[in-house]
């Protein structure tokens, strides 16, 4: 998996190569088969369309000096508005709020922002057509947006609350479980219990538009909500970071927020290639351990085939519980973490205290080194864009402090 990584890695710095070549030499975009001859810069490894060449693409453009905040660039079509921020990686989509790895800029009045980033929010996929050196930006099949939206929605799970404001759409939760405690807005919408023993009634008396599950979500819960009348959605929790990607686009769909989940989506991905890109030139990565769990209750952690593992080996980490197949995802042993004895281990605060106080532990490096970074959990164990935005980050400062300041975002 490593050395796959590391392959793309080299591909993506073959890619950023070409395309500037390319640009200096004027090669530019084939959008949906039709060549265009626009103005791209390459700027910090990330390709920058001006808004001259936007309004050829179909985007109204303004550039509005806002003193103190800036100067904004708008760009808007009949469906969506892009709202970037001139020396900042802050760009406001339709109604979410997004942070994106590359910096906007003025030169000359003319205004450049990512050029993936517009397309992909637009649903075009990106290529690279290597023997004409030219982008490849091509429609996806299937996007389609919703002439209806439902107003109401209840969240069944804190991921899909978090999807759903980051996606601009907290005002239309009506009802979300105990667990959900992220945003701090989410506070204020009313608690229908637990994830697996929720109020039927009170969610029945609510009577959303729409309740989004994952997967604790019982087949029994789902037909009572049927024969109320009231649409359901529960799909599995994502195990990877494209089901995550596709859980992401997926509750767009059911809310109408296609844009702002494509935005979403293209961000992410985009700051996993910058982490992978940033990382391309190391050769030793720590060995590392996720706690999720400890103690009596047993030693839970980030094993082989989950999101958490995919975003510790992207951050850099040699994580220890990966390289043995578990009995149960998630599931490890006291004896296969001795054996494994990890340079760095990081969890919450709570199993910090745990391990840290228990003998059992008391030999591997990371206690006797005081390598025990303490985190919160939540960005970790949710499949959420916090993750990402957020958690890798993290992990990158944790395992390679001295690279972090070279990500941009």
């Amino acid at each position: 998996m490593k050395r796959f990584s590391k392959i793309l890695v080299l591909t993506l710095v073959l890619v950023l190569c070409l395309l500037s070549m390319a640009f200096a030499n004027q090669v530019n975009l084939e959008m949906d088969g039709n060549a265009k001859a626009l103005d791209l810069r390459v700027n910090n490894a990330r390709t920058f369309i001006s808004s001259e060449s936007l309004e050829e693409i179909g985007f109204r453009v303004e550039i509005r000096d806002t003193g103190a905040v800036g100067t904004k660039i708008v760009l808007s079509n009949d469906d969506v508005t892009m709202k970037f921020i001139a020396g900042s990686n802050e760009v406001k989509v339709n109604k979410a709020d997004i942070t994106i790895d590359a910096v906007s800029f003025v030169e000359n009045n003319v205004a450049y922002v990512p050029l993936r980033f517009v397309l992909e929010t637009l649903g075009h996929e990106i290529s690279w057509d290597a023997k004409n050196r030219r982008i490849l930006a091509n429609m996806q099949d299937g996007i389609i947006n919703q002439s209806e939206e439902p107003n109401t929605v209840i969240s069944m799970a804190p991921s899909v609350s978090e999807i759903v404001f980051v996606l601009g759409a907290g005002e239309k939760l009506v009802g979300r479980t105990q667990f959900c405690d992220y945003p701090s807005d989410v506070a204020d919408i009313q608690n229908i219990g637990s994830m697996f023993t929720p109020d039927i009634e009170q969610m029945i008396n609510i009577y959303p538009d729409i309740i989004i599950a994952q997967t604790h979500f019982k087949e029994e819960l789902l037909a009572k909500f049927n024969e109320a009348g009231i649409k359901t959605s529960a799909r599995a929790t994502p195990a990877s970071l494209d089901q995550l990607y596709n859980a992401v686009l997926e509750i767009g769909r059911l809310i109408n927020r296609n844009f702002e989940a494509r935005a979403v989506v293209s961000s992410m991905r985009a700051k996993v290639q910058r982490v992978e890109y940033v990382l391309r030139d190391v050769s030793r990565e720590p060995t590392v351990y996720y706690v999720m769990g400890t103690g009596e209750w047993g030693e839970w952690t980030a094993t082989k085939d989950t999101f958490l593992a995919e975003v510790i080996e992207i951050a850099g980490g040699d994580n220890v519980a990966a390289k043995i197949e578990p009995e149960v995802s998630w599931g490890f042993t006291l004896e296969k973490l001795i054996d494994g004895n990890p340079d760095l281990i990081f969890g919450s605060q709570f199993n910090k205290d745990k391990m840290t106080a228990g003998d059992q532990y008391s030999a591997l490096s990371a206690i006797k080194n005081d390598n025990f970074r303490a985190v919160d959990n939540n960005i970790f164990e949710r499949p959420s864009p916090r993750l990402i935005n957020e958690g890798l980050k993290i992990l990158l400062e944790m395992f390679h402090p001295e690279l972090e300041y070279n990500l941009g975002f």
